[in-house]
């Protein structure tokens, strides 16, 4: 879980998001799917999923 506050700088998250995402995949994710919505997100990759919230298929990673 993740929690980042109303007044962090957005190139802090896009950072977190990157980051985050690069561990999963090296990890061995094949997807990663949230209910958070936010530009650093799309940014990644990340697309509407069926669930509501947004899907990165690791595959497709930019």
């Amino acid at each position: 879980m993740i929690e980042v506050l109303p007044d962090v700088p957005d190139d802090v998250l896009r950072r977190l998001v990157f980051a985050i995402v690069h561990d999963a995949a090296d990890a061995g994710a094949l997807r990663i799917v949230t209910r958070l919505h936010h530009v650093a997100l799309a940014e990644q990759g990340f697309v509407p999923g069926d669930n509501g919230g947004l899907t990165l298929d690791v595959m497709d990673m930019k």
